[in-house]
């Protein structure tokens, strides 16, 4: 049996000097380590190890699936979100396709293409994988989630979409540009941060932001047609030279409860409304129903037509 041994210690085993390579796969990102064990799931590689080639900040990663259809994107914390643009009256056709990109300040840009007015383009957080033996424990890494992703613009090219969804998890940092003349039927976010700016061609029927509205240094809130109901959950803010501009009518048509929201007609804000000097809110023909501010209405002298201050209500009252 000694000479079973001995061949053994002789037996041929290369090796590789320092850390075992990295493979890439196809989508350019990083796969298993070589030798890695491999329990590991790639949902979970990915959403701990976004890929260090992304020229805009390097913790924003970025990947494609269902040919187009969605993104995945991570970011620096760690978190995953699902982008998907889908048609709900039929799944099998397809709602369009998404090209996401990274931008500064760790944001990510959507630009949508083929879209119609059934099209829906929806922003969702992927929970984070569990690990063996956690399963009575608190979630890995919970506490470090913020649960809304910084989009810094969405383009739609085509012009037409249904809804943009991003009620409680996405921020905006720049443009959503729709220009063609239909009708978007409801845009929702978690709040509309300074550079923020909502232009749409045709007409809003809801917009729905869960937090502050700050148009800040962007073009503000721009609609080309009618506003129908719009409800804001804190201030509304417009300043550096940002405004709001309804070509036609506030509250034409009442809608009705869209996911979270109740519905309504007209405008609800939560908390204050404040136009800083330089900017203004403008009707270009009516406000149909109340336009109504629990708060205060600060810069009301920039309120044009000043007709239209008949149909808001202040319960804070304002300053000029």
């Amino acid at each position: 049996m000694s000479w079973i041994r001995r061949r053994k210690r002789r037996a041929f085993r290369p090796e590789v000097e320092g850390e075992m390579e990295t493979r890439m796969l196809p989508s350019g990102f990083a796969g298993h380590v070589v030798g890695q064990a491999e329990h590991i799931a790639p949902r979970e590689f990915f959403a701990h190890r976004p890929p260090t080639h992304v020229p805009f900040g390097p913790r924003v990663g970025i990947q494609s699936f269902f040919g187009g259809q969605g993104a995945r994107v991570a970011v620096g914390n760690g978190e995953v979100f699902n982008i998907s643009v889908y048609n709900p009256a039929n799944p099998l056709i397809a709602g369009g396709q998404i090209h996401a990109f990274p931008m500064s300040g760790g944001r990510v840009g959507l630009l949508v293409a083929g879209t119609t007015q059934q099209s829906v383009l929806s922003i969702d957080p992927q929970p984070f994988p569990l690990r063996v033996g956690t399963a009575h424990d608190f979630a890995y890494r919970v506490d470090n989630q913020t649960q809304t992703l910084n989009i810094g613009e969405i383009i739609v090219k085509s012009g037409n979409i249904y809804q943009i969804l991003g009620y409680h998890t996405a921020d905006l940092s720049g443009p959503i540009i729709v220009n063609g003349f239909g009708t978007v039927d409801r845009i929702a976010l978690d709040s509309i941060l300074p550079g923020g700016s909502i232009d749409i061609g045709g007409t809003l029927n809801t917009l729905d932001v869960v937090h502050t509205a700050n148009f800040d240094g962007g073009s503000g809130l721009y609609v080309g047609r009618d506003l129908n109901w719009m409800d804001i959950g804190q201030d509304l803010d417009f300043s550096g030279g940002s405004g709001m501009y309804i070509a036609r009518d506030l509250g034409l048509v009442s809608q009705g409860a869209k996911g979270s929201d109740t519905g309504g007609q007209g405008a609800l804000v939560h908390g204050n409304v404040n136009i800083a000097p330089g900017s203004s809110m403008n009707f270009g023909r009516y406000i149909d129903a109340p336009f109504t501010i629990y708060g205060s209405l600060n810069g009301y002298s920039r309120v044009n037509p000043t007709a239209a201050l008949a149909k808001i209500v202040s319960y804070g009252g304002g300053t000029p």
